[in-house]
Formats: structure tokens, sequence, C-alpha cells
């Protein structure tokens, strides 16, 4: 098999797997929009205070999370909850900013931050992940290409 043949293969093969994590990021950015417009209000908050949370990582070790506590109105009554998502960057919450959310109409408790607020979403992360792989694949197909390693 040529070298130009078995980079390829290698750039494609690596590569999937790149693409599958994209893949799944924008199929939960979807499902998560679809669900804030069908099923949601949307509510101003503000983030009033931030929670940390630790929480084993089951190797051992610890993992500190920084939950932003929102305060919003429905029907007259003030709300005081935690997100769902938390980061790992405290730098990224900022007391007293603006935030917008989507509640449950029933059941206000249930709430979270839009996806345009909420901090380090899991599917953003999946396709950085992901675009790293590719990036990591195309180094691979070209170094073995030069130094036929593989």
């Amino acid at each position: 098999m040529s070298d130009i043949m078995s980079s390829l293969i290698i750039f494609i093969g690596s590569s999937l797997i790149g693409w599958i994590f994209i893949g799944v990021a924008i199929y939960v950015n979807r499902y998560q929009r679809k669900k804030e417009l069908t099923e949601r209000e949307l509510a101003t908050g503000k983030i009033v205070d931030i929670v940390k949370k630790v929480h084993s990582n089951g190797r051992g070790g610890r993992i500190t999370a920084y939950v932003p506590v929102v305060e919003f109105e429905v029907n007259g009554k003030i709300y005081h909850l935690e997100n769902e998502n938390g980061t790992r960057h405290l730098e990224e919450i900022e007391l007293g900013k603006s935030v917008d959310i989507m509640y449950d109409p029933d059941n206000p408790t249930h709430f979270h931050m839009t996806s345009d607020d909420a901090n380090e979403t899991g599917s953003n992360s999946l396709i950085r992940f992901g675009i790293i792989i590719i990036i990591g694949a195309a180094i691979l197909a070209v170094t073995n290409h030069y130094y036929h390693f593989l």
C-alpha cells in the first residue's frame, strides 16, 4: 500500500472519532433548543451567589465545580436556585450578571440558564474535543507520510 494511501486511511479512521463527538454535540444542542422552545417559559434572572461543590472523580481524586445561584421571579414569587450546570473555572461566573433562564411554568424550580448564558456546556466541550481529535488525526497522517512509522 502506498504511503499516501496508508496516511489517508489513518486520517479518515482517526478523524472519524472526532466527527462522532461533533455529531453528538450538535444533536445535544438541537435537543436542548427544542426543549427550551416547546416546554419552557423565558425569564430574566441575576447571579446572586456561587456554590462550590467538590465531587469524587471515581479514582480517589476530587473535582471542584462552581455552580451559579440564580435569583428570578415568577408570578410574584422570588426563587433563589442553583443552576443545573456549573463550571470548573470560577472566573467564568460573574456575580450580579443578568442572565436569561428557561423554567417549567408548572414548576419554576425546574429551570436552567439558556444556552447563550450557560457556562461551559458539555456540548461545547465535545465540539472542541472533536476538533482537537481531527487536528491530531491530520498531524498523525502527515507524520506517518513523512516518517513511515505506521
